[in-house]
């Protein structure tokens, strides 16, 4: 698309706006003033999609952050968030918006935070208040989560979001994503009385790899059965980077429950050929008289008989 030089073409209220700017960028951001609603949101979900042509476009879309109506609030947020990284300067602004009177911006705040990624401190601290808002809960902890690493100093909150059964489940995955400095609260949450939250922990630690698999092979005898199952799908989700769970994954699948080795037996298969020393003990379970069992035992021999590519 060409660009074209603005001589001081676009007034949006008392700023002037110059430098290059393509034609059509132009023309959207004039539309973000229009006396319609439905125009105004419009523009903004086109500038969203124009990414970097559209760099110069992002302060007129924070100014029109204090649109009267929420459903063009709605939409220029949803704009930023798909501009990604191009709207990075409108991070603190789009922070703010977590405060707005309507649940729904609020919830598109967290979703745009996600995708901007940001590492402003202030933007951490207010999705971190966030967590606390029973209506975007879900949705702050679930940004955090896509900040990676840059959210370490979230852990503590995103700990305590696992105590909170509408929470938990993203905690964990947000505690995942962080990494290994979320390791500690993660483990610890492992050791829980509460067998839910035990649960939701597994599902966190699978995403730290070889880092979070041995807490994985220890909860394979926590003495809850949902527990084990979960750990055994976390392991197994790690393919053949769990194959040093091997020898333990063996030992489960004596587990007295048919639906936890059910879950260890798919997660052998999942490992692939590096779990052929699971063979034997596979074999021994062949013929169980538990029809889903054995389906899912001659699934795993199948995979692990395959031949490496």
């Amino acid at each position: 698309m060409p660009r074209l030089r603005a001589l001081s073409v676009l007034l949006l209220g008392a700023t002037l706006v110059s430098g290059q700017i393509s034609a059509e960028v132009a023309s959207k951001v004039n539309d973000l003033q229009a006396p319609d609603a439905k125009t105004r949101a419009q523009a903004a979900l086109a500038l969203g999609k124009m990414g970097k042509e559209a760099d110069l476009a992002v302060p007129a879309m924070v100014r029109a952050l204090k649109d009267d109506n929420a459903d063009v609030r709605e939409a220029i947020l949803f704009g930023l968030g798909q501009l990604g990284a191009v709207a990075k300067m409108a991070a603190p602004d789009v922070a703010k918006m977590l405060k707005d009177k309507s649940g729904d911006v609020r919830k598109m705040a967290c979703q745009a935070l996600g995708e901007i990624k940001s590492k402003d401190e202030e933007v951490i601290d207010a999705l971190i208040a966030g967590t606390k808002d029973e209506a975007i809960g879900p949705n702050a902890v679930s940004a955090l989560g896509r900040l990676g690493p840059d959210a370490h100093k979230a852990v503590p909150a995103l700990a305590a979001a696992l105590e909170k059964a509408a929470l938990r489940d993203y905690a964990a995955l947000a505690l995942g994503k962080i990494g290994v400095t979320a390791l500690p609260a993660l483990v610890k949450a492992l050791k829980n009385t509460d067998a839910d939250i035990r649960t939701a922990a597994a599902l966190g630690l699978a995403l730290l790899g070889k880092d979070g698999l041995p807490h994985l092979e220890d909860a394979l005898s926590d003495r809850n059965p949902i527990v084990r199952m979960n750990a055994a799908n976390s392991i197994g989700n790690m393919g053949a980077d769990a194959k040093t769970a091997v020898p333990t994954l063996v030992d489960a699948l004596k587990d007295k429950d048919a639906d936890v080795k059910v879950r260890v037996a798919q997660a052998l298969g999942k490992i692939g050929p590096d779990a052929k020393e699971a063979l034997p003990a596979l074999k021994a379970l062949a013929n169980h008289n538990d029809e889903a069992l054995r389906d899912a035992v001659q699934r795993a021999m199948a995979r692990i008989e395959a031949k490496k590519d």
